[in-house]
This record gives C-alpha cells, sequence and structure tokens, in this order.
C-alpha cells in the first residue's frame, strides 16, 4: 500500500467501526459471579532469556541511551525489549510488522 491507500484504508476501517459500535444502553449488565470462565494463565508476558539475562545497570544505560531516558516508576515493572521478537507475538504478527 501507499500512503493514500493506508489512509483511506484506516479512515473506512474507522467508519465502520463506528457504525457496528454497540451503544452502550444496548449493552446488559453482566453478573460475573454467576459465569463460567475457564480458567487462564494470568501472567500474560514471560521475559525472552535475552531479556531476563539484562543487569540491573543493563536497563539503566538502556532506558537513558536508547529510549530518550525513559523513566518507569512502580513495582515489578517488565525490562524493556531490544527487538519485536523478545515480546512472543504470533509468527504472523510480525510479518505484519516487517511489511509496515
Amino acid at each position: 500500500f501507499d500512503d493514500k491507500e493506508l489512509a483511506k484504508k484506516m479512515k473506512d476501517q474507522l467508519s465502520w467501526l463506528e457504525k457496528n459500535k454497540p451503544k452502550l444502553k444496548d449493552l446488559k449488565p453482566v453478573d460475573h459471579s454467576k459465569m463460567d470462565y475457564e480458567p487462564f494463565r494470568k501472567k500474560f508476558y514471560i521475559e525472552s532469556p535475552e531479556v531476563a539475562m539484562m543487569t540491573p545497570e543493563e536497563v539503566k544505560e538502556m532506558c537513558k541511551k536508547e529510549l530518550d531516558n525513559v523513566r518507569v516508576r512502580g513495582r515489578n515493572c517488565p525490562k524493556p525489549v531490544k527487538k519485536w521478537t523478545h515480546c512472543g507475538l504470533p509468527k504472523k504478527i510480525y510479518r505484519t510488522l516487517e511489511r509496515l
């Protein structure tokens, strides 16, 4: 796609989403205590071995030099990833990112 085609496609998709999104009043409240959900793994992100081996000093240096001195606050924050492949995404997503 060139920029104009991509812009038109995105505009068409946004237009479709706006027309087809459910109205808030149409949504019925859900009593989750009565739902029988399948169990799922709550830890969605698993560090790649390369990221896991980064020392706190390496993380600080990366944040300072490669990430424009970004600051991260909080408890148990994940380390920054160096490559898309560290994110654990499906191959189809990687192929899409390569085309962009």
